[in-house]
C-alpha cells in the first residue's frame, strides 16, 4: 500500500511539474525550461527581465543545463543569474556576443561548455573556465570568421 502511495505521489508531481514548465513557457518572458536527462531542469534564455531572473532564482537548485544560443545579454546581466546555478553541469553559450568566459570561472560542478561562434574567446578566458571546472568532460571551442 506504501509503495502504490509513493509511486502516485511521484506521477502527480511529475505531473504538476511539467504543467508548472508549461505554464512557465507560455508567459513568454524570454525563458523556456525543460526537463533534462537526470529529471532536473534546462533552462534556455533568449532575453532576461526582473521576472525572469526572480524565477530562475527560485529554480536554481534544479537547473542543470543552460543554454543561451543567440542570447541578447551581457555580462552584467548574466553574472547574477549564473552564480545561483550551483548544480551546473551544461552550458551552451553559441554564438554569444556579448557574453564574456570570466562569468563561468570557478564552476567546480562543469562538465560540458559550448562557446561556437563566440568572439570574446580567447586564450586566457579559456584557461579560467578550464582550471575552474575539474570535472569537464567536453568543450567544444569552434571559433566562426
Amino acid at each position: 500500500m506504501g509503495e502504490t502511495l509513493q509511486i502516485a505521489q511521484k506521477e502527480g508531481l511529475s505531473e504538476l511539474k511539467n504543467k508548472a514548465i508549461d505554464f512557465i513557457n507560455d508567459l513568454a518572458i524570454g525563458l523556456r525550461f525543460s526537463e533534462s536527462k537526470t529529471e532536473k531542469l534546462t533552462l534556455e534564455i533568449d532575453f532576461l527581465t526582473d521576472f525572469g531572473l526572480g524565477l530562475i532564482k527560485q529554480l536554481a537548485p534544479w537547473i542543470v543545463e543552460f543554454r543561451c544560443n543567440n542570447a541578447l545579454l551581457v555580462d552584467e546581466a548574466l553574472v547574477p543569474v549564473i552564480r545561483t546555478l550551483s548544480e551546473l553541469r551544461i552550458v551552451d553559450l553559441s554564438h554569444s556576443n556579448e557574453i564574456k568566459g570570466t562569468v563561468l570561472e570557478g564552476f567546480s560542478s562543469l562538465e560540458q561548455f559550448n562557446a561556437t561562434a563566440c568572439p570574446w574567446l580567447n586564450t586566457n578566458a579559456l584557461y579560467k573556465i578550464y582550471a575552474g571546472s575539474p570535472k569537464l568532460k567536453q568543450l567544444n571551442i569552434l571559433k566562426m570568421r
